[in-house]
């Protein structure tokens, strides 16, 4: 019989949702989802899956029970020798993975989490020095007291790669992974041209992390006119700025507010996806984008710009750069064939980021690391 296999969750997943339903319906043993608080209040408007769907994942609400702590506890007792996946080490669930470790020291755990994001962007020089020294000493200090202790890390693209191996995780122990949020796999996608080029941006008005304020920029410095930017979102620190920029400027529009199982077939009916990102975890849109068979001009901090980069299926530009980003749409407005090109080649590259396909990954490497019988290192589908 498989051993149980436990996700420790801050919250329902959502960006992760797609690839851990499929591996919890994959997989022949029980397996649940512990989510350690409620989902929050923005992603609520998008998104309501505080429940299993269409998963056979048990879920678990701690915030939901009497006694959560001591509930916990007894769960972990009860599941000492099974398999445990937690989202991060310095997470709401990160306690419990101490916990485990502190009952069991050989206790079979999976960590994944995104890069290290301080959250300095647009601070001060000096204070944003002095915090990223902080920042990666502290970091520095858990790879030192978990990398020998934890079965495996398993950091979102091979930036977080980098970023974890650059701060004392071992390479032989650290996987790459993703996210990747339930989507319509089985779309029809158009290869056909319009008149104007169609581009959409899909995300939150955020003048941070998204760097909305970036695309808003590059528009001004945009030189053609046969093109219609869609932005959709509905909320940020950045939403009263875009949504008065639309109105000025008679090729843009907003799209209101999408549900996220919605997103690619709504994506599918435009030609170019932009994702102008400052900095990441990893963007989901651009999964969403390719899966909806379209391509994408994103920045090289969008960490999911190595899939426009495996898939061929778009432009990547230095992000915080309005210039780089108005010559790359600008690039496609002149030449339209580009976008069948990119539609082509997003369509081509769909198997390799099917939930199933990274599912199937995720449990190479479970099997990798606690089976008898061992195979070759796994290697991450969608990188091929």
């Amino acid at each position: 019989m498989e051993r149980t296999l436990i996700f420790w969750l801050d919250g329902p997943p959502v960006c992760c949702k797609g690839v851990f339903d499929a591996v919890s319906n994959l997989w022949k043993g029980n397996v649940y989802y512990i989510l350690t608080r409620k989902i929050d209040e923005n992603r609520a408007k998008i998104v309501n899956n505080d429940k299993a769907d269409n998963c056979r994942a048990k879920y678990i609400i701690l915030t939901h029970l009497s006694e959560p702590e001591k509930y916990a506890v007894k769960f972990l007792k009860d599941h000492i020798d099974d398999i445990h996946v937690f989202n991060g080490y310095m997470s709401n669930c990160s306690k419990y993975l101490n916990l485990l470790l502190e009952m069991n020291n050989k206790a079979k755990t999976i960590v994944w989490a995104e890069r290290p994001c301080p959250s300095v962007l647009r601070k001060p020089y000096i204070y944003t020095t002095a915090y990223r020294k902080i920042h990666k000493i502290r970091h520095k200090l858990y790879a030192y007291k978990l990398r020998n202790r934890i079965s495996a890390f398993l950091p979102l693209g091979i930036k977080g790669v980098q970023s974890y191996c650059s701060n004392g995780w071992k390479n032989e122990n650290v996987f790459p992974f993703l996210y990747l949020p339930t989507m319509n796999e089985e779309i029809n996608c158009s290869i056909a041209d319009s008149a104007d080029v169609r581009f959409v941006y899909l995300g939150r008005f955020s003048s941070g992390w998204k760097g909305t304020d970036i695309l808003i920029d590059a528009c001004r410095k945009l030189k053609g006119n046969n093109y219609k930017l869609t932005m959709v979102g509905g909320y940020g620190d950045y939403k009263d700025q875009t949504l008065a920029y639309i109105e000025q400027n008679p090729n843009l529009e907003f799209g209101g507010t999408w549900k996220i199982d919605e997103a690619c077939d709504r994506l599918s009916e435009y030609d170019v996806c932009i994702v102008p990102s400052r900095f990441e975890g990893w963007n989901v849109t651009v999964n969403e984008a390719l899966m909806a068979g379209i391509g994408c001009i994103v920045t090289d901090e969008a960490v999911s710009d190595e899939l426009v980069t495996a898939s061929k299926a778009g432009l990547v530009v230095k992000a915080g750069d309005s210039s780089a980003l108005a010559e790359a749409m600008e690039k496609v407005i002149k030449d339209p064939n580009l976008v069948s090109v990119w539609k082509q080649n997003a369509v081509g590259y769909r198997p390799k980021m099917t939930a199933n396909a990274c599912a199937d990954y995720f449990i190479s490497i479970l099997n990798y690391l606690f089976s008898d019988e061992k195979s070759g290192r796994p290697i991450p589908p969608w990188q091929g």
